[in-house]
């Protein structure tokens, strides 16, 4: 920390080393006297120029009537829609649904616990296979909460 702060004292004191003496005369600042550079002068403005106006309407384009064809969303099975599929002769159905949660709360001693779980859906051509571990597996059905954040 020492050796920092002696760094940067050292920079401090070395960049400001030429600034220290006072002018010899008040019209010339004396540590630049000697580089003779003339008076820049003024560089001309250019005249503000009046923006046209706004249309109210965005102008049509010559290529016809082009428009952005509309994409539908598709629809997110839930678990339990997913369990109840039923393929039929000739039909394929794979489904896997999987929601985990963990947690932290405190026991009757105040130690932390960590609790929480995984559950886990698997239709494989109507064969509904479901797994549960941990010791407190969240229920597949149940709407997804986000955790909230504050900020300080």
């Amino acid at each position: 920390m020492a050796r920092t702060i002696l760094i940067i004292v050292s920079l401090v004191a070395a960049v400001h080393a030429g600034f220290v003496w006072t002018n010899d005369n008040e019209n010339n600042f004396s540590p630049f006297q000697h580089i003779r550079m003339p008076i820049m002068p003024r560089l001309p403005t250019l005249p503000i120029m009046p923006t046209p106006p706004i249309p109210p309407k965005a102008p049509r384009f010559p290529f016809g009537g082009f428009q952005m064809p509309f994409i539908p969303l598709p629809k997110i099975p839930t678990a339990a829609e997913m369990a109840s599929v039923k393929p039929g002769p000739n039909q394929v159905y794979n489904g896997v649904a999987v929601k985990s949660s963990s947690s932290f709360t405190r026991d009757k001693d105040g130690k932390l616990v960590r609790t929480g779980g995984t559950h886990i859906l698997v239709n494989d051509n109507g064969e509904v296979q479901e797994e549960k571990f941990g010791t407190r597996p969240p229920n597949l059905n149940d709407p997804i909460v986000f955790p909230s954040v504050r900020f300080y």
